[in-house]
């Protein structure tokens, strides 16, 4: 099987990702069947985390484009175009609000506007956000965490007020996200923090010279924080670091070389682009999907 280079993963307790090569062409797997379920052409570029996938009784897939075709909403079955918005160009980020009142929202986010809240049905727009880049939704309570230029911020949902902002050490967030009381983001070249919803400073890992995090989850089934560690002073394989509540971390379990890797169901999986899909924490294959 030739290397993936986007996946997406439906949050919480779906068993639906997407996955992409370089561009265009989307597959859509249920880890439940062991299968594809669908497969077909969208406006997918290359770069940034330009896919999503809303899962449900007529799951949706959401790509986006850099150049010229914007962002479009695809029936996850059969492939038909729902909506297109070719007036949102040089998409980079693209996600599905799936918690609370924000369920039927899809988040896009550009180098240089505004971060647009687009209605999923009919993709019009709902509402702007000016200098955010980046939202995280917590499956557990009405909070998003707020990634702009410089800062991370934690909001109150629906009327998305601050609760509290911490200032960036880095130029870019690579991940985040949020769990029952705490949310964590990782940092280029820096550290995995840790604030509860109240904004005070729980704790901070590093993982060492050269190495950061580039994906994270809050593990349900094994009430730990979950890390993707890759050593990107040097290339080579990702590592699995599981912490406890505190940060400590308890566990290291090698992923291997890899191009990109996703967490799927609330945590409990690691999606590979080498098609496995992997267990946490121990990392026991599950499924190796392809062709």
């Amino acid at each position: 099987m030739a290397d993936i280079r986007h996946i997406a993963c439906a949050i919480q307790e779906s068993d639906l990702f997407v996955t992409a090569q370089f561009q265009h062409t989307v597959s859509m797997w249920s880890l439940a069947r062991r299968r594809k379920v669908a497969q077909f052409d969208t406006v997918l570029d290359f770069g940034g985390r330009r896919l999503a996938v809303v899962p449900g009784r007529q799951p949706v897939v959401i790509a986006g484009a850099y150049n010229l075709h914007g962002v479009c909403a695809y029936s996850a079955m059969d492939g038909e175009v729902l909506w297109q918005r070719k007036d949102l160009r040089k998409v980079q980020y693209v996600c599905w609000l799936g918690a609370g009142r924000t369920a039927e929202q899809v988040g896009v986010g550009f180098d240089s506007r505004a971060f647009q809240l687009l209605c999923l049905r009919s993709g019009r727009t709902i509402s702007s956000m000016r200098a955010v880049r980046e939202l995280y939704l917590s499956p557990y309570a009405t909070v998003a965490l707020r990634v702009s230029e410089s800062s991370v911020s934690v909001c109150s949902l629906p009327d998305w007020s601050i609760l509290w902002k911490q200032p960036l050490r880095s130029f870019a967030v690579l991940d985040a996200a949020i769990g029952p009381d705490a949310v964590v983001f990782s940092e280029a070249g820096g550290s995995l923090r840790c604030f509860d919803l109240q904004g005070r400073d729980l704790w901070e890992w590093a993982p060492g010279a050269g190495r950061h995090v580039t994906r994270t989850a809050w593990g349900e089934s094994s009430d730990t924080w979950l890390a993707v560690e890759w050593p990107y002073g040097t290339g080579g394989p990702d590592t699995l670091v599981v912490l406890d509540r505190g940060g400590h971390p308890i566990s290291r379990k090698p992923i291997g070389e890899v191009a990109e890797c996703e967490f799927l169901a609330g945590g409990r999986y690691v999606v590979t682009s080498g098609g496995r899909v992997l267990r946490t924490p121990r990392l026991q294959l599950s499924w190796k999907f392809g062709q």
